[in-house]
């Protein structure tokens, strides 16, 4: 049975746009598949439901049936562009600007057009931009070179283009080109799920078609601003705003949670209604031994290394979401082959194109590389250890969900529900002497609103979000409310 705001939603005409702002837990698909399911019967209709994760779309194929073509953005271009580039689509790196283009010999230049050509590729833009952004070397180049460097973009796009040049085509470059033609998409109406992570190349395609759409989000659950995604719920204009507050997945005390966490700290005012089971708190810090299966949800890959050791050394059977080759374990032994003068032991093709390990710590400072600055301050923490414990972790890791610790970082637990959740303690601090940290980065906040509401049955709670809390009551006990 639906709830009064799923069925308004199901009621809702289905012509022009159509904004639904669905919080987490509260039911969004169900509503989907029953409008659709309702539109099939009714009118004949078939809609097309685009999704942001290709998890997401298979799930969500099986649920319409035949009520709705289910496709992520890159699989509808796919066919038409993506398939010739099938031989080198991977996402390009300084190294490979070098190596494989030519068009320059600085670590830094190499970044700076790579940077330009991503923008480009996730941009609504219809042409190439004259002018690109120069990050770390504005101020530090010559305005003629900063011209030239805007014409090597374009060149290095260019190359990407060329199914016969060795430079890498990124998948967001073939949706790029799909997006250049103005494609006509199929189905009779449209559904667009996670519409607050979608990126302007994919809002461009989506604005332009004729038929009703439905977009479906919550902007709070926008993570992913790092690729460059955008709030598309701000950015379309609807004809009708309709909200879900309330969850089917957690009870009112994760609400209360949720609430606080977006309340005090982006100031929303609509509440999330927890319906759903009266999920248990736990503020000791532990990780729970009374439950047949906990999830551990960490914000850094580190973090989550950290959490994998301590089951090895538990005796405990464990898991990934996305499975344990997603999260790249296997590159923190290449480092520290690298740092053991064993480059021919190296799997990695990047990787061992570094000849030292000094040289491998000099590019990733210069050019920024989160993900190996990471992969290298956790081999050094662990020295030669790390051979044993990533051996280890790859051969006792099960392929499902069932094992008694299953892990994930806070990015790949969106869409999840798992009935205890355990908050890793690497999550940033939202109150720092007393006050909110200044230039406090809404996406951290949407982070965690992600991940404490993934809980049905336990959620523990870290001490990031804790000190938060306790911060907030006193606040509250202060001014009397």
């Amino acid at each position: 049975m639906l709830s009064e705001e799923q069925n308004a939603v199901l009621d809702a005409p289905l012509r022009g746009v159509t904004m639904v702002y669905a919080c987490a837990g509260a039911g969004k698909t169900t509503s989907l598949v029953a409008k659709a399911q309702r539109h099939a019967a009714m009118d004949g209709m078939k809609g097309l439901y685009v999704a942001f994760a290709k998890p997401a779309q298979l799930d969500a194929a099986k649920r319409f049936g035949a009520a709705a073509l289910c496709k992520t953005g890159h699989a509808l271009a796919f066919p038409r562009f993506g398939q010739k580039y099938a031989h080198k689509l991977r996402s390009m790196k300084p190294l490979d600007v070098i190596r494989e283009s030519g068009l320059v010999d600085d670590y830094l230049e190499a970044k700076v057009l790579i940077d330009s050509v991503n923008e480009w590729c996730i941009s609504d833009a219809m042409q190439f931009p004259s002018r690109i952004r120069l990050h770390n070397l504005a101020g530090r180049i010559s305005p003629v070179r900063a011209a030239q460097l805007a014409k090597l973009a374009e060149q290095l796009w260019s190359e990407m283009c060329d199914p016969q040049s060795p430079v890498p085509m990124p998948h967001d470059g073939y949706l790029k080109l799909y997006q250049l033609t103005q494609p006509r998409l199929p189905g009779d109406y449209l559904m667009v799920d996670e519409f607050q992570d979608t990126n302007p190349v994919l809002l461009d395609i989506i604005r332009r078609q004729p038929q009703p759409i439905i977009a479906v989000g919550d902007p709070h659950q926008s993570i992913f601003a790092f690729r460059g995604a955008v709030n598309a719920m701000a950015e379309l204009k609807a004809d009708r705003k309709l909200h879900i507050s309330q969850s089917f997945r957690f009870g009112p005390k994760v609400a209360r949670v949720a609430n606080d966490l977006l309340g005090g700290l982006k100031k929303e005012t609509t509440r999330v209604i927890g319906s759903g089971f009266n999920t248990e708190l736990r503020w000791d810090g532990r990780v729970p031994t009374d439950v047949p299966s906990i999830t551990i949800i960490s914000r850094t890959n580190g973090g989550l290394f950290e959490h994998a050791v301590t089951a090895l050394r538990e005796g405990k059977s464990l898991s990934f979401v996305g499975g344990v080759l997603s999260y790249g374990f296997s590159k923190l032994c290449d480092v520290r082959h690298i740092a053991n003068d064993c480059r021919d032991q190296v799997k990695d093709t990047f990787l061992r194109s570094f000849h030292s390990l000094w040289q491998l710590q000099e590019y990733a400072d210069q050019v920024e590389d989160l993900e190996l600055l990471r992969l290298l301050r956790v081999s050094e923490d662990y020295g030669d250890r790390i051979f044993d414990l990533v051996e280890q972790i790859h051969s006792r890791a099960l392929t499902d969900l069932d094992a008694q610790v299953v892990l994930t970082t806070a990015h790949k637990s969106k869409g999840l529900t798992r009935d205890h959740v355990f908050l890793a303690d690497d999550f940033p601090a939202f109150v720092d002497d007393g006050e909110i940290v200044n230039d406090l980065d809404p996406q951290e906040v949407n982070l965690a609103y992600v991940a404490v509401t993934r809980a049905v049955r336990t959620l523990c709670l870290n001490e990031t979000t804790l000190a938060y809390l306790r911060w907030l009551r006193d606040r509250r006990v202060a001014g009397g409310a």
